[in-house]
């Protein structure tokens, strides 16, 4: 985007009040964020726990030999 933000899918699950809230959503970020500079087929996750802090995980995500593997594997177990 002209003012250097990126627009990046996000979910969020979170806790509140005993109460299990998520959602999935497209968000635009600013450049200096960890989320805006995850490119192709990486995916990055962000865990924060009140008693251990944040952490934040990333790595290769689905791409076509990933995603393939994995409606297989889906299929087969469907299949027996």
């Amino acid at each position: 985007m002209k003012d250097g933000t990126r627009v990046r899918l996000i979910a969020e699950c979170r806790l509140d009040d005993g109460i299990v809230k998520a959602s999935v959503e497209p968000v635009r970020l600013p450049p200096a964020s960890g989320f805006a500079s995850t490119v192709g087929a990486a995916n990055r996750v962000r865990i924060e726990t009140a008693r251990t802090g944040v952490y934040v995980l990333s790595g290769p995500g689905a791409g076509g030999p990933e995603t393939g593997s994995a409606v297989l594997a889906d299929i087969l177990a469907v299949t027996g």
